[in-house]
């Protein structure tokens, strides 16, 4: 979910006097409570890289008129800029892994470099298995001719420019990731102008790069994890609410992000953030529950706040039947990310699950 990389504006938060802003705040993201956790939405993003490489590879060995009118259209470029979109192609895409490794490297973080070592050598991975079984051009059949191109399917540079780009950028901030990611597009339109890939071969590399990054976050976990407790407490001072201190609950759920704040005098409130791979969680929860148990359960809610309309209504309805349940005081959006949040009052008595009658 997306509400630790762009918790308080993209800037770390210090004491709750104000908020400390050097070099690092304008280039690195907050580093949140630096957990890693598995996201839906990295599960939908693999089986649409899957399924756009399926629809590359088809079209390559297709013989397609209209990417021929396309790759006419775009290339040659004309002899006088010709150097200009070689610097493009080149140095958008070469200098974005270089510009992402020493970033990585000047803030010390080896889990960083790591993560791009392996997207480098996924997306190699793929692209060499590709070659292998369809050939250099990817099947294409040997009566087309496109002259001045280069047939190569997939295409490794953008293939890993575009894996190692997608796994560095959450760690930027959110400037910088616009920065890279408009110089990475314009490599890739001069990729094609300068006929080093054709349109769909390109496309096709650009989501294996995709595909790679998101098969390892499901992998290794997403680096956009929880935010960290000061985050989550300069959050909810802008509604008001001042906890002492504001701790990540034991027991996380898939899709959202759940909090224990501390509002002293013995009260404690329970914050439940819904990110932007909320209703992708619930998605995929609801196929799961179809297929192995032939039942969907409750209506798929199409957007975070519906989802907090859903369990605050839920949650006040069971109040006026007598159940104790916890109050709820706040459902609604908050933070720059716009992230659906839940705060609730816990019920008075002792959870049944502390008493060991309820399984955890």
């Amino acid at each position: 979910m997306a509400v630790g990389k762009r918790s308080v504006a993209g800037q770390p938060v210090s004491a709750p006097g104000g908020v400390v802003r050097d070099w690092r705040s304008l280039i690195f993201a907050p580093l949140g409570d630096g957990q890693r956790r598995r996201r839906g939405s990295d599960a939908v993003r693999l089986a649409v890289a899957v399924l756009v490489t399926l629809c590359a590879v088809l079209v390559v060995q297709s013989n397609s008129r209209p990417e021929e009118v396309v790759a006419g259209v775009l290339s040659p470029p004309p002899d006088g800029v010709r150097w200009l979109v070689d610097v493009f192609w080149i140095g958008g895409s070469f200098g974005t892994v270089a510009v992402l490794l020493l970033l990585a490297a000047l803030r010390r973080r080896w889990d960083v470099l790591r993560d791009l070592a392996l997207a480098a050598a996924g997306a190699l991975a793929v692209s060499g298995i590709l070659v292998l079984l369809l050939g250099a051009a990817g099947g294409r059949p040997h009566t087309v001719h496109f002259d001045g191109y280069n047939l190569s399917f997939p295409v490794l540079h953008v293939a890993v420019a575009v894996g190692v780009a997608t796994v560095g950028l959450p760690y930027l901030a959110r400037g910088v990731q616009r920065l890279i990611e408009s110089v990475l597009g314009l490599a890739i339109l001069a990729t094609v102008v300068a006929g080093q890939g054709l349109p769909v071969n390109v496309i096709g590399s650009m989501a294996i790069g995709w595909g790679v990054t998101a098969g390892l976050h499901l992998a290794l976990g997403s680096p956009v994890g929880l935010p960290s407790g000061l985050e989550v407490r300069a959050l909810l001072a802008t509604i008001g609410l001042e906890p002492a201190s504001v701790v990540p609950a034991a027991h996380q759920t898939w899709g959202a992000a759940l909090y224990t704040a501390d509002m002293g005098e013995g009260e404690a409130l329970a914050v439940s953030f819904y990110g932007r791979d909320a209703a992708d969680a619930q998605l995929l929860t609801k196929m799961w529950r179809f297929v192995f148990y032939r039942h969907s359960g409750a209506p798929l809610a199409l957007t975070r706040i519906q989802q907090v309309e859903h369990e605050s209504s839920i949650t006040q309805l069971a109040a006026r039947s007598g159940a104790r349940v916890p109050e709820v005081i706040v459902a609604s959006t908050l933070g720059p990310s716009r992230d659906a949040v839940v705060i609730t009052r816990a019920a008075t008595g002792q959870p049944l699950a502390e008493l060991g009658q309820w399984p955890r």
